[in-house]
């Protein structure tokens, strides 16, 4: 039989199941039933009559005791000796036990004589259970239990849900084992640093034998150096004929430039001098009423062509005088030099220099250069150039996305140095468009350019690479992304040697 009650407050309804355990006279009712006008049921059955009250629980609350309390599944009423209780089980409210005895079960029974075996059981071992075990079985058991402090509750239930009043709580704590206690990590920083100091002493005497030994492979060497000056004055005399050579063949190379500069002077200036005698002729047929459309056609074509001489006349000339630069070589002397005061002034310098080619160009300048760098050894008019190089194509790039883009865009370029440990690192960022990323492999080759025909000779870049690389021993390295920004990266050892 089954039946509704409701908490004191009325607020939970609950189902509670009703046998012949709690007086029913047996399963087997008859048609006969009556209510009460104060709500009693009597129903008819083989047995006799049933007589029942809804919503009626029974009220007492059941007490629970624990019986038993076992360590290593060992009750510690069978080992008095080794028994962490100083008091009787029950009334015990702390408990310390051994590192050793982190496996401990507590038994328990819940003291409710109505319907015992529906009497339930709720415990939890705070810091090992995060949420309360609901069962009927009178045992639970942790293990493996971490050193620590824990508290164990115990609650019971009656068989209609009525809880206990007070909870059982035992305060336990599990301690350290010998080797985790303070005492032990104070001896284990004593003895590291009676280590440390022995290793000290033992690493200071072999400093001082390889000091010595250091100092009698240097004699040996200086014995030596007499017997190798021969060799190395021959060597010298051979490095000066090849340095000699080679300085011819980049004389000659740059005369040749120059040689073909001259005659690409003269096509630029009579195309443009062409060009302004043109304009006075059509001036002059139109002004005299001479309405040949054809001789002024073939003026316009002439005037075109005149203009075609000149742009690729420029461009010639913009790739002679690319040609001159990487002519120039390693032609400069490596000096100490600050490394913010150089990237500064060409900084100023770019700056300066497309304001005067066009008073519309502006950028915002972000600088942040580490004041905790030194003096490096560079040649300062190469690795000016490669700054040069960089700038302008930072600004060149911001400046062309300014042109297509709204008024909202604001170019940025960033510059900044960091000192590194055994390297200088210096950083050129602009917000521009990007490099697209099918010609990221080839832009620093020779004549390769992503500018439009007449604005790059496509050598800066590639000139730039052997400054940095080649005559510096370092890294020039890029990040792009098509859109967004291009920022290039530099690194130069300290320890450039100045030849």
């Amino acid at each position: 039989m089954t039946t509704l009650v409701r908490n004191e407050a009325g607020e939970k309804e609950t189902f509670i199941n009703i046998d012949i355990k709690d007086g029913l006279q047996g399963y087997s009712f008859s048609l006969a039933s009556w209510k009460a006008n104060n709500g009693e049921l009597f129903f008819g059955g083989d047995n006799g009559v049933n007589y029942f009250i809804p919503g009626r629980t029974n009220q007492t609350k059941p007490k629970i005791v624990i019986t038993d309390l076992k360590i290593s599944d060992v009750s510690v009423f069978n080992d008095i000796t080794t028994s962490p209780l100083k008091e009787d089980l029950n009334n015990t409210e702390e408990l310390t036990l051994d590192y050793s005895q982190n496996d401990i079960s507590f038994q328990f029974a819940p003291i409710h004589y109505s319907r015992p075996e529906r009497n339930l059981i709720a415990y939890k071992l705070e810091g090992f259970n995060k949420d309360w075990v609901y069962s009927k079985l009178h045992f639970a058991s942790f293990t493996n239990l971490e050193p620590g402090e824990y508290t164990f509750r115990l609650k019971a239930a009656n068989g209609d849900g009525i809880w206990s009043d007070k909870e059982k709580v035992i305060h336990i704590e599990v301690l350290p084992p010998y080797w985790r206690t303070t005492i032990a990590y104070i001896t284990y920083g004593i003895f590291f640093v009676l280590v440390i100091l022995g290793v000290d002493r033992i690493q200071r005497r072999r400093v001082i034998e390889k000091e010595r030994a250091l100092a009698k492979e240097k004699e040996l060497e200086q014995a030596k150096e007499i017997e190798k000056a021969y060799t190395e004055l021959k060597s010298t005399q051979a490095q000066l004929i090849h340095s000699e050579k080679m300085a011819s063949l980049g004389e000659l190379t740059a005369g040749i430039a120059h040689e073909i500069k001259n005659p690409l002077n003269f096509i630029n200036n009579f195309s443009e001098i062409s060009t302004e005698l043109l304009d006075e002729m059509q001036t002059e047929l139109n002004s005299n009423g001479n309405r040949n459309e054809g001789v002024k056609e073939i003026v316009n074509n002439l005037k075109q062509n005149l203009e075609k001489i000149n742009q690729h006349g420029k461009r010639a000339d913009s790739i002679v005088k690319g040609m001159l630069l990487h002519s120039r070589g390693t032609s400069g002397e490596k000096v100490l030099t600050d490394i913010n005061d150089l990237l500064d002034q060409y900084v100023t310098l770019a700056y300066h220099g497309l304001r005067a080619q066009d008073k519309e160009f502006n950028i915002t300048i972000e600088k942040d250069y580490d004041q905790s760098l030194d003096k490096i050894n560079v040649v300062p008019q190469d690795i000016s150039r490669v700054f040069l190089n960089l700038i302008n194509n930072a600004c060149y790039a911001a400046n062309e996305k300014k042109k297509k883009s709204n008024d909202d865009f604001i170019p940025v370029l960033k510059v900044s140095t960091k000192n590194l440990q055994k390297s200088v690192e210096i950083n050129i960022r602009d917000n521009g468009n990007g490099i697209p990323s099918s010609v990221k492999a080839h832009i620093f080759n020779p004549f390769f350019t992503t500018k439009p025909t007449g604005e790059g000779t496509g050598l800066g870049l590639s000139l730039s690479y052997d400054i940095v690389v080649k005559q510096h021993s370092g890294e020039i390295k890029f990040e792009s992304e098509e859109g967004k920004y291009t920022d290039f990266k530099i690194t130069i050892p300290k320890l450039n040697e100045a030849k």
